[in-house]
């Protein structure tokens, strides 16, 4: 029967704990089982570019599997917990009848998986988010979130149109976007996919220095020759050796001409100008030759040489700080801004934008 050969297809395998059998005059027959630590297999169609129509057919194999399974006269439907390779997920499903290329409905959703799996519920997603997750460099995230499945009745044997969307949840993030590689960590956010678009909805960051990172936009469609239109910015960005290196080789070279380091350093050494450090390493050197001086001028006994020569010292450190205070670089805002559109010979445009209000 089709319920024998779609019993077959899930290749279950181990124990039933318990089996119910229900009869309505309406419904007809019913069988409710209640799996334990078994293994099976899911039949549901997958987005894949390389295959006929962009879809594929995947058997999906599930570990561990506890809940319940019904078969019904109208169709087939499971709610399970176990594990999809190495992702820990609850499963819900319905079909509608009992052939493979029936309509049905699925949901995945997981609590915990990494950026670097190569699983997880990125494997349902459109492969156009998948590119664009991937460009960034190094990532490390804890993702959480669900994907929706549903497909179609199919028609003259082949599968129905496949639909997929659902939600990836950003936490405890880092890494570097590959067209400005400025490291960001404490990366949240979320990250929405249907068949029409991806939608990046509040990214944000922060850097080691304090920067501060917002990234919003959107992809459609999700597939190859999708519009794009993508805002980054960081704020509170410091012009340091760190923004240096994270700017594209072929800039590097207008930074190094504005914020030269090598005629900072030469301006330091003549005595022409004081950095914050030295400034504040000379005010710690006269509080202490003042106190110095002050425990000598109450002593009798106290020698003169040395009393001048704490005087000269104090001096010395006055006419030093009397020496603007010059701090190379300074603090801005870069805007980056992605986009392209729609059409397989579309290229990429990017633009950056740096504002430093002062520095």
């Amino acid at each position: 029967s089709r319920i024998r050969e779609f019993w077959r297809a899930l290749d279950v395998r181990g124990a039933i704990d318990d089996a119910t059998f229900t009869y309505g005059p309406e419904e007809g027959l019913a069988v409710r089982l209640t799996p334990r630590d078994v293994d099976l297999l899911i039949p549901m169609t997958v987005a894949d570019d390389d295959a006929p129509g962009g879809i594929r057919r995947e058997m999906l194999q599930m570990r561990d599997v506890a809940g319940t399974i019904v078969f019904a006269q109208n169709g087939f439907t499971a709610e399970l917990a176990g594990a999809i390779e190495e992702l820990a997920c609850r499963v819900t499903l319905q079909y509608d009848s009992y052939s493979l290329d029936a309509s049905y409905r699925a949901q995945i959703e997981t609590d915990r998986f990494t950026f670097a799996d190569e699983g997880g519920l990125k494997r349902f997603a459109p492969p156009l988010m998948v590119r664009v997750m991937d460009r960034f460099l190094e990532p490390q995230a804890d993702l959480s979130g669900f994907v929706r499945v549903s497909r179609g009745q199919g028609t003259d044997g082949s599968p129905g149109r496949t639909v997929t969307e659902g939600i990836l949840n950003i936490s405890n993030g880092s890494g570097r976007f590959a067209e400005y590689p400025y490291p960001i960590g404490n990366i949240s956010g979320r990250v929405q996919f249907d068949e029409r678009e991806v939608r990046l909805h509040d990214i944000v960051g922060e850097s080691a220095t304090g920067a501060r990172l917002l990234a919003t936009g959107r992809i459609w469609p999700p597939r190859d020759g999708a519009a794009v239109e993508i805002d980054i910015r960081i704020s509170d960005l410091k012009t340091d050796a760190l923004f240096a290196e994270s700017l594209p080789e072929n800039r590097q070279s207008v930074y190094e001409t504005i914020f030269s380091r090598d005629e900072y350093n030469r301006l330091r050494e003549a005595g022409m100008v004081l950095s914050v450090a030295d400034r504040d390493r000379l005010l710690s050197e006269r509080i202490e030759a003042q106190a110095a001086l002050d425990a000598l001028e109450g002593d009798a006994a106290a020698s003169a040489v040395e009393v001048e020569r704490l005087r000269t010292r104090l001096s010395s450190i006055d006419a030093r700080l009397r020496t603007p205070v010059f701090e190379l670089g300074g603090t801005g805002t870069l805007d980056i801004a992605i986009r392209r559109e729609e059409g397989d010979d579309s290229e990429y445009e990017e633009t950056i934008v740096i504002d430093i209000p002062e520095a």
